[in-house]
């Protein structure tokens, strides 16, 4: 099994891609999972009103739903990962539980075949009843994912998202990654 990591903070098309990505592989005729985001089935409090319980109870509800998908499936795509708990804790000042928490975070996004970091592209965010609109606490979080990213040596792993992307990026960046072991060449055209 294959898995594709999405992260990155809200409204950036993270659920989006998830769909396109899975859209393109099912197309291809490969079977596919996609994981959606575990901040919205949470009863702790989530985004500025986040609690430790909660970060813990998405960290680790993140890990138990691959975990239970593993296998099944020749792609799992995963509209989150691992380290999106983890990040949103430092920026809410839980610091001493992001930093428990990251390495287990930082080893897991090794399980990631692939991974896509969506950023901000200019929109503005989008009022679902449960998404939050403060924008300096979305330019935080993207703070915040960036700086992992480069510290801990994801940006190597990860294609940088902006905006939506097109499902024949999608598809060559799959085939570039030979996803499928057996991958045809790409065309020169």
């Amino acid at each position: 099994m294959k898995k594709i990591g999405i992260f990155g903070a809200h409204c950036t098309g993270k659920t989006e891609l998830a769909g396109r990505i899975q859209d393109v592989l099912s197309g291809l005729g490969k079977s596919t999972i996609a994981i959606s985001e575990v901040a919205r089935d949470c009863r702790f409090g989530v985004n500025q009103d986040m609690t430790e319980d909660g970060q813990r109870w998405m960290f680790h509800e993140q890990i138990l739903r691959e975990l239970n998908l593993k296998d099944r499936y020749e792609f799992m795509i995963c509209d989150r990962t691992a380290l999106d708990p983890i990040v949103y804790a430092h920026a809410g000042g839980l610091w001493e539980m992001a930093q428990y928490y990251l390495l287990a975070a930082t080893d897991w996004m090794k399980t990631y075949d692939h991974l896509y970091f969506c950023r901000p592209d200019g929109r503005p965010l989008v009022d679902d009843g449960f998404r939050d609109l403060d924008p300096a606490w979305h330019a935080r979080i993207d703070h915040v994912f960036e700086k992992y990213l480069f510290r801990y040596s994801l940006s190597k792993r990860a294609m940088t998202v902006r905006g939506a992307v097109s499902d024949a990026v999608i598809l060559n960046d799959i085939l570039d990654r030979n996803f499928f072991g057996d991958a045809p060449c790409k065309s020169e055209s």
